[in-house]
């Protein structure tokens, strides 16, 4: 899970899952200076689905700088909007061969945005700062 400042103009990381490290890191920034393909097709796309990140219009700026890096060959994000807005992206990537991203990989990705967008408008619409993801999203009992 990336959130979207206030100004519209980065997406810092919450929470970053790497398998194959079995670690998960956060505080990672894109700046949209430099990778405006995809933070248009963030404002424009239900869902980003880029079976070759590293081919794809929208996805190949990460190339150099993240995905070659983390060994990410196929991307499927989607924006998170609560309250009509975008607050962030919620992503899948593909480590190894590149991955065909089906029709229900889709809605699968599409339905966890809108549960982290759930999650924001009962908390009352701003992401969580100080705090990760998972308490963030942690069902009260």
């Amino acid at each position: 899970v990336w959130w979207l400042d206030p100004l519209h103009t980065k997406i810092t990381c919450a929470d970053l899952f790497e398998r194959t490290k079995e670690r998960h890191t956060s505080g990672m920034e894109l700046l949209e200076i430099d990778y405006p393909p995809y933070f248009a097709a963030l404002r424009t796309a239900r869902t980003i689905a880029a079976h070759d990140a590293n081919e794809d219009s929208r996805t190949a700026c990460f190339s150099e700088g993240y995905l070659r890096p983390l060994g990410i060959n196929s991307m499927l994000d989607v924006p998170i909007r609560a309250n009509d807005k975008m607050v962030g992206v919620i992503c899948h990537e593909q480590v190894g061969p590149t991955r065909h991203w089906t029709g229900d990989d889709e809605s699968f990705a599409y339905l966890m945005s809108n549960f982290v967008a759930l999650a924001l408008e009962r908390s009352g619409g701003a992401p969580p700062r100080g705090s990760t993801t998972f308490e963030f999203l942690a069902v009260p009992r």
